[in-house]
């Protein structure tokens, strides 16, 4: 299920107001059970997948914790084969059945890969390192384990949840007030509005340029690009504030996943302001006990590269994302040597910068072939002839750039600070906010139930 589709809109009014009727154990059930069906909506046998993840995950950490040193270290290691295994294996079914004549090149990613597995099992691999490092004790209670892992605002793309900052949440839950769940509100709206106003109305554009890039000349190419660096963050963003927001509504804190990355001014900016619940489980979980920066540059350049690499692969098995990890990881290995200082007058400059660099990874990550990419890269080096937007596409590119335009205003009030503070403080301010973006959704986007682009991760 979708968060923009209207199935999900009654799924929501339903399953909202009775979980705040409950209290106790039967709360936590009847969130679970509401989670399992959320994920089983679409392709149920994809439910027992997580089903297998979810009691694994309950079932290890409890070996881990009642065990002596050396056999903790055995079943975390087993643990960890396990997880990784089955999404190994799972990514592949695809391929395979290609490969075999069992598909064919039109049947949906949905019907053999189970949505969010990659985000489900960073959950639970987390889980098991923080119990086996005793920074989190083995919870006894497999619902409260399964809603750490599936809870559905987090459960298909996130945020990456901590299990010690979620789960004393669940053994102690916050009572709901009306300004959490306002708060709440205002988030999904205006997570909708960046998928819904900003990223579907990039989506078509970017779609014809990168299905068929030999059609497409230097200025196509770099306007492909930039939407698409819109795109994505309107499309990733926007669903992180429409789960953080519902987590709100719940009674839950999730964070934040995304802290506007393109007001960046260097590449380890970048990292610290885009996907946030990622990049710090792979600081926490592979970078530092790597050995992080404690053993010199040369180490620590190894490091880097290789967190970047398995971010990369974390995506998915293909050379494209091999090729985006490891663009990424020499932009950083490179910053980190020289060290840049910007300051003042030279942070715009800086940014735009960090925009191009991170552009340049956008084509790897997008495209369908390191062929592609490479092809793309030419014709833009090349000063290739264009052909300029079709006419069908203006519409979509005159109401994205409008949104583009009021998610800058957004973004540069919040980076300043006090214009965005004042802004919070005003209960008014506030409702005309969320009145205006309600228009806005209804004005320039649709709940036709457009893919979120990292549902295919």
């Amino acid at each position: 299920m979708s968060f923009n589709s209207l199935d999900f809109l009654a799924f929501a009014a339903v399953v909202l107001p009775l979980y705040h009727l409950l209290r106790g154990q039967p709360r936590q059930l009847f969130a679970l059970a509401a989670s399992y069906l959320f994920y089983a909506w679409g392709y149920w046998p994809h439910a027992l997948v997580l089903l297998v993840v979810h009691l694994a995950a309950w079932s290890l950490a409890l070996r881990i914790g009642a065990a002596g040193e050396t056999a903790r270290r055995r079943w975390l290691a087993a643990g960890v084969v396990f997880h990784l295994a089955l999404l190994l294996a799972l990514r592949q079914a695809m391929p395979m059945a290609l490969t075999l004549g069992l598909l064919d090149g039109a049947t949906p990613v949905g019907a053999t890969l189970p949505l969010g597995i990659s985000f489900y099992t960073f959950h639970a691999i987390g889980y098991l390192v923080d119990v086996y490092r005793r920074t989190v004790a083995p919870d006894p209670s497999p619902v409260r384990v399964g809603l750490y892992l599936a809870l559905f605002p987090h459960l298909v793309a996130g945020p990456i949840l901590r299990a010690r900052r979620f789960l004393p949440q669940l053994r102690r839950p916050s009572a709901a007030t009306w300004a959490r769940a306002g708060r709440g509100a205002e988030l999904v709206a205006w997570g909708y509005f960046l998928k819904l106003c900003l990223a579907d109305n990039m989506a078509p554009l970017v779609e014809r340029r990168f299905a068929d890039p030999a059609a497409f000349g230097a200025v196509d190419h770099l306007t492909g690009t930039a939407l698409f660096a819109l795109q994505i963050y309107g499309d990733f963003a926007g669903y992180s504030l429409i789960a953080i927001g519902l987590g709100r509504i719940l009674g839950f804190d999730f964070g934040i996943n995304f802290r506007r990355p393109y007001f960046a001014t260097g590449m380890a900016d970048f990292w610290r302001r885009w996907h946030i619940s990622l990049s710090t489980w792979l600081r926490d979980y592979l970078y530092i006990p790597l050995g992080g920066s404690r053993h010199g540059e040369a180490s620590t350049a190894r490091n880097v590269m290789l967190t970047m690499l398995l971010g990369g692969l974390w995506h998915g098995l293909g050379a494209t994302w091999l090729a985006w990890g490891l663009w990424h990881g020499v932009l950083l290995v490179a910053e980190r040597r020289f060290r840049p200082v910007v300051h003042g007058p030279w942070r715009v400059p800086a940014a735009l910068v960090v925009f191009i660099l991170a552009g340049v990874g956008w084509i790897l990550f997008r495209s369908a072939s390191l062929a592609d990419a490479a092809l793309i890269l030419g014709r833009i080096a090349g000063l290739a002839p264009s052909g300029g937007i079709a006419g069908f596409e203006q519409m979509h590119l005159w109401r994205g750039l409008i949104a583009a335009g009021l998610v800058l205003a957004v973004d540069l009030a919040a980076e300043q600070g006090r214009l965005a503070a004042r802004y919070r403080r005003s209960p008014a301010c506030r409702t005309a906010g969320f009145a205006v973006l309600c228009w806005l959704i209804m004005l320039g986007g649709g709940f036709a139930a457009t893919e979120f682009f990292y549902f295919r991760f």
